[in-house]
């Protein structure tokens, strides 16, 4: 498939489309929020194999549907999160009715700081009392460590004092990742600029 790349003309629904790709744009702007990623892909595969003059840039489109979502403030509730990733609640003293807007997984810290957002969960391997310190300054909603791991006592103890819900899955990071973005909860990272 030739692939054509243009300046995209927004739409009502904030997609990055091209007037080639207005069956599309209603498609997309009836959809429930939650099927939106996977809807973008298929519109892609159908309309892009049968139409030579389908104009197409994935970033572009992704970064709109990002941007839609947050506009949107379409979130997931903590509950469906833990069902997801297989979790285990290690305090569950602390309120789970949370709204979660969004995700990023990362094991440095300063990478949490430096390029997540309000109001997601921090998918990491690390189980210290730096995590829970770092959460709260990013205002990271609940805390989920990978892989089975478990947190130190004094970990346990501040993410309870803090009522930061702090949750162990069986799956690795790229999993859970993978298992939230496709459920439809955003990437809450900044993208680097490449140079």
């Amino acid at each position: 498939m030739e692939v054509h790349h243009t300046k995209p003309v927004l739409s009502r629904a904030g997609f990055g489309l091209t007037t080639a790709d207005q069956p599309f744009a209603k498609l997309v702007t009836l959809t429930h929020d939650k099927c939106l990623y996977d809807l973008l892909m298929a519109g892609r595969m159908i309309l892009g194999l049968g139409n030579k003059n389908f104009k197409y840039d994935i970033d572009q489109h992704l970064r709109a549907l990002t941007e839609f979502v947050r506009r949107k403030n379409i979130s997931m509730n903590l509950s469906v999160i833990i069902e997801l990733v297989d979790g285990t609640v290690l305090n569950p003293e602390v309120d789970l009715d949370i709204k979660i807007r969004g995700g990023c997984g990362a094991d440095l810290m300063s990478d949490v700081l430096a390029s997540s957002q309000p109001k997601a969960v921090l998918l990491t391997g690390l189980t210290n009392p730096q995590v829970v310190r770092t959460a709260q300054i990013a205002e990271i909603r609940a805390i989920i460590l990978v892989r089975g791991k478990q947190p130190q006592s004094e970990t346990l103890t501040i993410a309870t004092q803090e009522k930061i819900p702090l949750i162990t899955s069986p799956f690795g990071m790229f999993e859970l990742c993978g298992r939230l973005h496709r459920a439809g909860l955003p990437s809450f990272e900044s993208h680097v600029p490449t140079s």
